[in-house]
């Protein structure tokens, strides 16, 4: 019987260790994270933002995304699995095209993020440059999110899969 109590001690302790050590990590986690990219794509710059903001066929291209619900002309739903407890709501902050477009877009209280893109037109088409900046809320969201998900990586696929999808179309 004291055994067993030592063991339930140590095994607690260890547990709280554990626990307290991850919440300590994520609140050392950087709350707000930006990426900058920059992608050359093959086609003037009203094309690049045409594929962009056609939200509805949004999912033919991109290789994260299973599923968009388009809720207006600024606003849709991204979704990126079975489940649609939980979607990216994104809209549409500031639109100058030609020259740049930006969006909003957050996972419910979890996560608020802003993407801007800029289109300088070049002999060869547009270069695209993005900044994505997250805030993620939760030091425990932020800890899953430092170990788990690269997403600087993410935008990089997304703005690859864009260039593909656009230059798939000709100019």
């Amino acid at each position: 019987m004291k055994r067993f109590r030592i063991l339930m001690f140590v095994v607690g302790f260890g547990l709280l260790a554990i626990i307290g050590a991850a919440a300590a990590t994520g609140l050392l986690v950087p709350a707000e994270r930006t990426y900058t990219n920059s992608i050359e794509i093959n086609a003037p710059p009203e094309k690049v933002w045409s594929v962009l903001l056609d939200k509805g066929r949004m999912a033919e291209w991109h290789p994260y995304i299973k599923k968009i619900k388009v809720l207006d002309d600024h606003h849709w739903q991204e979704l990126s699995g079975d489940q649609d407890e939980l979607p990216w709501e994104y809209a549409v902050v500031n639109d100058s095209r030609p020259s740049s477009v930006e969006l909003s877009y957050g996972l419910k209280d979890q996560m608020s993020c802003k993407w801007v893109g800029q289109a300088i037109a070049t002999a060869n088409g547009t270069t695209l440059n993005t900044v994505n900046t997250e805030r993620v809320t939760s030091s425990l969201t932020r800890l899953f999110m430092f170990l788990m998900v690269d997403r600087d990586k993410y935008a990089k696929g997304f703005n690859n899969a864009l260039k593909a999808r656009v230059e798939s179309l000709g100019k």
